[in-house]
């Protein structure tokens, strides 16, 4: 009978053990699954966090675009145009830490989604405290310990993000860019949730980058800060009017500038007319779900849409497009566009109209 009661004996050591495992302590899986929903509550608030340490060497660039942009594709990002006219010229810029940060998230997809055969790129997404965070996106490759955490494939979107938590130093080498194939850019922005941009009528804006980014360089040192304004050229690469890092929203009440919607539409669903004044020329773009309809940059006119008050119209154009836009009341304008150069008069008999 006594091989019954070591039986009796294993069988309860295992029951204790179990129990233990299952009210003392998540299991792996558990602990994985949980990594998402507890970083967050263990971040330290910090509202207004001092960048110490570069976030890249300025000899390999070639100017540092405001945020703020209407035409280019979000108006948080700081575009960064390295040195170099041509793809095989352009300077490979190291990307640093600016502060002591955690990488949560890590982007690696294709620079092209339509060519399964396009080289991968990666976006690093950083959380320096409660409020902040950064992130730099359109980068050539990232260090090894982050680039041992992403998929060995890059996506066909930019929407798979795998969630990390690797802590980083300021002045850490994050990885290098020599920008886009095409514009040989990358990008640097910040959100802030303690920062409320304004917009005339804000429950039409819904996309983090148009409600809560912040200009990036006014949280570096004063002599940091110094160096990235003296860098400052408009998104075109024209110099900047007046030294100023711009805001997402270009929303002037009681003019033509700003946003405009129709329907029921947002900024993140259905169609969306955006307006501004970008550094002496008008810029404007009609998106719809993300993809512009039409884009123009307009360098010669004079009538600004900060300045388009009620009952005033302007034609703006590239010259291979045109957008005539009249402000019918504080809350309404009217747009019709079309291709060549401008029509004489409003062509009031195709234009839509669009809301705050």
């Amino acid at each position: 009978m006594r091989w019954w009661r070591w039986l009796l004996v294993v069988v309860g050591c295992a029951i204790v053990i179990m129990v233990a495992l299952r009210f003392l302590g998540p299991t792996i899986g558990e602990r994985v699954a949980q990594r998402g929903q507890t970083k967050q509550a263990d971040c330290q608030s910090n509202a207004n966090p001092v960048f110490t340490a570069g976030f890249t060497d300025l000899e390999a660039i070639r100017s540092v675009a405001p945020i703020g942009g209407v035409t280019v594709g979000s108006p948080a990002r700081s575009y960064i145009q390295v040195e170099g006219d041509t793809a095989d010229t352009r300077s490979l810029a190291p990307v640093y830490a600016p502060t002591d940060a955690t990488v949560e998230g890590i982007v690696y997809a294709r620079r092209n989604p339509d060519d399964p055969t396009a080289p991968g790129e990666y976006r690093l997404d950083l959380r320096v405290s409660c409020e902040v965070t950064i992130h730099f996106d359109h980068l050539d490759d990232v260090v090894a310990s982050l680039k041992s955490l992403t998929p060995s494939e890059p996506a066909d979107n930019t929407r798979e993000a795998v969630r990390v938590d690797v802590p980083v130093r300021a002045g850490d080498v994050l990885g290098h860019s020599n920008g886009t194939t095409q514009a040989g850019t990358w990008d640097f922005y910040l959100l802030n949730t303690a920062v409320t941009v304004p917009h005339v009528n804000p429950a039409r804006w819904q996309w983090e980058q148009t409600t809560i980014a912040d200009c990036p360089y006014d949280y570096f040192t004063e002599e940091l800060k110094d160096q990235y304004y003296a860098a400052f050229r408009s998104q075109d690469g024209q110099p900047l009017e007046s030294p100023d890092c711009g805001s997402p929203s270009h929303d002037v009440a009681g003019t033509a500038s700003g946003g405009w919607f129709q329907g029921e539409s947002t900024n993140a669903s259905g169609r969306w007319l955006e307006i501004g004044n970008v550094n002496g020329k008008v810029e404007l773009v009609v998106r719809n779900a993300g993809t512009h309809e039409l884009s123009i940059r307009d360098y010669d006119t004079t009538t600004m849409p900060e300045n388009l008050t009620i009952g005033q119209d302007a034609c703006y154009t590239d010259r291979s497009n045109w957008a005539f836009v009249r402000l019918d009341t504080d809350t309404q304008l009217s747009l019709a566009s079309g291709t060549g150069s401008c029509p004489t008069d409003f062509p009031a008999a195709q234009a839509e109209a669009w809301v705050r």
